[in-house]
């Protein structure tokens, strides 16, 4: 009996010990918990061709929900962290993104720009995106890789470059021209030259040559003649990129820019216009009470011969 009695206790023990092994560990373990790849966003060829700066890449991935065994959907405990590091493991990119998830799978994405002041190296640049399990409270992680080659100097002047305009009337009775010099994905242009001429009603107001180091650049016009039609025209003329000749970039394009502004009246003018507005209003109501009297005398004449017949009425009327 004694011995029956040890043997239970260790028949039990083991049932216990495997009760407590996780339910995970009876998943396949070749099925990955995540995939990650990316592809060139709206590009036919996909990964095929080599990358440029601007191109938008679509970082997408799963989850596979037979990774969790007793994975539902909505038990994933933390959004989707997706770090882009360049070929010295610097990072310069990172977001995080909820997952979407239908039927066994949760689907994830990210965009990311190629190009710009981060993208300083040629070589490799790893995209890594991870998660925390739910039954499963491990860090699961994928990566891929997107080679991109650095462009040397001559290759990176912009082949197509945008002008931003903006104007607005000046204290001094002229116009203030903001400018400002885009590439293609929105990053500003620096070392630009240009011919910048405005004109105020087909006359020059200004006329400048000019080289900005920033991008951007603020012009004012001498004051204007006159604030009647006031149509200002501004031609900007794009000489290249560059400290030293010869310059780079679309050279010769042309910028214009057409605005009617609403310029600032003189004060002592504007006074005396209101003063004589006031005056004429003034005339009128002294009108218009003179004809109310001259009506409400009429109305009160009207009225006693009104009366008056009526009277007569009455009398003829007892008389009869």
């Amino acid at each position: 009996m004694e011995r029956k009695g040890k043997s239970s206790i260790i028949i039990l023990s083991v049932i216990i010990s495997l009760s407590l092994i996780p339910a995970y560990a009876e998943i396949d373990q070749n099925r990955l918990p995540m995939t990650l790849d990316w592809k060139i966003k709206n590009s036919p060829d996909e990964t095929s061709r080599s990358l440029q700066n601007g191109d938008k890449i679509l970082v997408y991935g799963t989850i596979n929900a037979g990774y969790e065994s007793t994975f539902e959907i909505g038990e994933i405990q933390t959004d989707v962290s997706l770090v882009l590091s360049d070929p010295t493991r610097e990072r310069i990119g990172l977001e995080q993104v909820e997952p979407v998830c239908a039927y066994d799978q949760c689907y994830f994405e990210w965009i990311i720009t190629v190009g710009g002041p981060l993208w300083k190296h040629t070589g490799q640049y790893e995209i890594q995106a991870c998660y925390l399990g739910y039954n499963n409270p491990n860090v699961h992680c994928a990566s891929t890789v997107i080679s991109y080659t650095q462009e040397t100097q001559s290759s990176t002047e912009p082949k197509s470059i945008q002008s931003i305009i903006a104007l607005k009337p000046y204290d001094n009775g002229g116009v203030q021209i903001n400018v400002k010099f885009l590439d293609v994905i929105g990053q500003i242009i620096n070392h630009v030259n240009y011919d910048i001429i405005v004109k105020h009603n087909s006359i020059p107001i200004l006329e400048e040559q000019v080289h900005i180091h920033d991008g951007e650049s603020i012009h004012i016009t001498r004051p204007l003649e006159s604030n009647s039609n006031n149509r200002i025209d501004v031609e900007i003329t794009f000489l290249g990129i560059g400290i030293n000749e010869p310059y780079g970039g679309p050279i010769g394009k042309v910028f214009q820019m057409t605005e009617y502004l609403e310029l600032a009246q003189d004060d002592s003018s504007s006074i005396a216009e209101l003063q004589y507005e006031n005056k004429i209003l003034k005339e009128e109501i002294s009108q218009l009470k003179s004809q109310i009297t001259q009506l409400q005398n009429k109305i009160d004449n009207l009225s006693a011969i009104v009366l008056e017949q009526v009277s007569v009425i009455y009398k003829w009327f007892l008389e009869k």
